[in-house]
């Protein structure tokens, strides 16, 4: 939202000042500020945690940070718009080919940077290549300037000999029309990207590359629906209602993209369930197979929509950037209320699927405004009835609210009786029964990942990473632990006498609503009175917060389901910055869907943190643990036998 936000007001306020700016003015100061967000963000805003210990702080930096190079990044299109409209004599094709060329830059950019970029470069460097490509095109445009003005004055002269006002009131409905489609187009869209990767998140692995290929098809069904458009653009003659069978046709692929995706588990991953075991299939194939049969389809119709918009709106009238600016302003103003209203308010309320339902509804009665406005399309009284009924039909489902439950392919593959389920801001949790053993396991996921499940290996991983230390000689009174998820091991920390207080952080605060699903083995951790239960990031409470702890406990889902960043040199540097001087730090490592060098890569990242690091490894599952002294003293076995005969008791530690 505050990147998009920026970049429409940004639209706004350079295009009511598109004759008197230099294009590569603003290019020179796009590349500047990208150098210095990076540098803000990777340390400003750590700084400012430790100087102010207040999570609204953070976010109002970040927020900043993105909004001021976004503000001039918006001043492209508009400016481009003016100056194609200046000297094309089809400046209809040519807002359709400017956008075009705009939107296939997003999807080069997206996907270089998500899929080769990042990994062979890193960060920074792939930030500096963007920062050198903009000084590179600012130093061209710098050149370019150097033309006469008389030169320029004479092309303009002759490619646009008059120009009209503007005033009927055609015209006047053409441009309230041209905003509420743009902000209809804009409202859906963004919404629909929250959605369709709340989806992606549950159905398949949750990594960078899945948020990489929605972004990019997002974008790549623009371009090639602007792309037609200019192709087009000859034969849309009456261009209101072109724009009104658009918007119902956006509607009508959106929800069938959305019928589609519920079922996407029995339509397509358990078809191709052999494939999945093969990492570039799992990884890649089935995401960007489902990405392109859900995303494309509504975001080629908005693709088309927008420069067909822009056209409406711009035809014989002077001042294009300006009008430009307000346009995109419009539709970043849609598409910063659709997250937002979104996330906070619909998925919460409603859930993935009829947050969808919502946001069409939007779309649908934005449609029956423009039929209004228009005398033609408000003679069509039976097909406006239709679409009336269609809105009412939505609100009737919404109104019902009937529960409709994304779950992970496994579920369908398998026999599993769902628990409990529940979608809040930060994810989808599912607790499932396995009916088809003799031993029912329950298990808890949220999204894709499985948080625990009841089965004897698990369990004893995951205990393990609370009991290791306390063996090893630790001497405790705090604890935190990252990833309260059901409780296991809090609970083989609480079992330790000494242990006066435990801080949790977890990120889907809700799992302790069915930790009672699993009370035999937490012993009812959820009522220890020295367990606090805080909502949040691992990662984020350790930048906000002062306090010192003897065992930091991590664990996390698995680093390629969503934890990656638990799992890097700066988490554990603020792990390492968080423990008292004889602290410990217990993390938990799976061996299962990771690659060697993956593997050998945390392991070499944790120990360039903590050098006297030791690996415990137990069939599935391994646990890293270190201590702040980076002392290697010896284990005294004799103490642990005596230690560990205090946890007989405890059938999954003992064996």
């Amino acid at each position: 939202s505050a990147f998009l936000s920026g970049m429409g007001l940004g639209a706004h306020f350079w295009g009511q000042r598109s004759s008197k700016v230099d294009l590569h003015f603003l290019v020179a100061t796009i590349a500047i500020l990208g150098a210095g967000t990076s540098i803000a963000i990777s340390h400003g805003i750590p700084l400012l945690y430790q100087a102010i210990s207040l999570p609204w702080i953070g976010y109002i930096a970040a927020i900043l940070v993105i909004f001021i190079p976004t503000f001039f990044m918006g001043s492209i299109l508009p400016l481009m718009a003016e100056k194609i409209s200046l000297f094309s004599k089809n400046s209809s094709r040519s807002l359709g080919q400017l956008y075009a060329i705009e939107t296939l830059g997003s999807v080069a950019g997206g996907l270089l940077t998500g899929f080769v970029l990042i990994k062979t470069q890193g960060q920074a460097n792939t930030i500096l290549i963007a920062v050198v490509i903009c000084l590179l095109q600012a130093l061209a445009l710098f050149i370019r300037r150097r033309k006469s003005v008389s030169e320029t004055t004479n092309t303009v002269n002759e490619a646009k000999p008059q120009q009209k006002k503007g005033t009927t009131p055609e015209v006047g409905r053409l441009w309230k029309t041209a905003l509420i489609a743009t902000f209809s187009c804009g409202f859906l869209m963004v919404s629909m990207q929250i959605i369709w990767f709340r989806f992606f998140k549950v159905y398949f692995v949750n990594t960078s590359y899945t948020f990489a290929i929605i972004s990019s098809i997002v974008i790549l069904g623009l371009f090639f629906g602007s792309w037609l458009y200019s192709a087009t653009t000859k034969r849309v003659k009456a261009k209101p209602e072109t724009l009104y069978l658009l918007l119902l046709l956006m509607s009508f692929v959106t929800l069938a993209g959305m019928v589609f995706l519920v079922d996407l588990p029995t339509l397509i991953m358990i078809p191709m369930a052999t494939s999945q075991e093969d990492y570039f299939i799992r990884i890649l194939v089935l995401p960007l197979l489902s990405a392109l049969i859900v995303i494309i389809p509504p975001t080629l119709v908005s693709g088309y929509c927008f420069p067909l918009i822009w056209s409406m709106a711009t035809n014989g009238q002077k001042r294009v950037g300006s009008r430009i600016g307000t346009l995109v302003l419009a539709n970043s103003l849609g598409s910063v209320l659709g997250p937002i209203l979104t996330t906070f308010v619909l998925i919460p309320f409603f859930g993935g699927a009829l947050s969808s339902l919502a946001c069409i509804a939007l779309v649908l009665a934005s449609v029956l405004w423009i039929s209004r406005a228009h005398p033609r399309l408000r003679a069509r009284k039976g097909f406006n009835l239709g679409i009336g009924g269609a809105l009412i039909g939505l609100l009737i489902i919404l109104a019902i609210h009937p529960q409709i439950r994304i779950l992970p392919p496994s579920f369908s593959k398998y026999q599993k009786k769902v628990l409990s389920y529940g979608e809040t801001l930060e994810g989808t949790y599912i607790v499932g029964q396995d009916l088809n053993s003799e031993n029912p396991v329950i298990s808890t996921y949220v999204n894709n990942s499985s948080v625990i499940g009841s089965t004897y290996d698990a369990i004893k991983a995951v205990k393990m990473v609370g009991h290791i230390p306390f063996l090893m000689g630790l001497e405790c009174k705090n604890a935190l632990v990252v990833g309260f998820g059901i409780g296991v091991t809090t609970s083989a920390i609480a079992s330790h006498s000494e242990v006066a207080n435990i801080d949790c952080i977890e990120l889907v605060s809700d799992l302790k609503k069915v930790a009672h699903y699993y009370k035999e083995i937490n012993g009812e951790i959820y009522n220890d009175p020295r367990v606090k239960v805080h909502q949040g990031d691992g990662r984020h409470y350790l930048q906000s917060t002062h306090q010192s702890y003897d065992l930091i406990s991590s664990d996390p889902t698995h680093p390629i389901l969503g934890s990656g960043n638990i799992y890097t040199r700066e988490y554990f540097e603020l792990c390492k910055a968080h423990l008292t001087d004889r602290g410990m730090i217990s993390q938990y490592l799976p061996l299962h869907k990771l690659r060697l060098e993956d593997f050998l890569g945390i392991l070499k990242t944790f120990k360039s943190v903590f050098p006297d690091a030791t690996l415990w490894i137990g069939q599935y599952h391994a646990i890293l643990i270190a201590s702040k002294a980076g002392d290697s003293t010896p284990i005294n076995f004799r103490k642990w036998r005596s230690e560990t005969e205090k946890l007989r008791k405890d059938p999954y530690f003992y064996d």
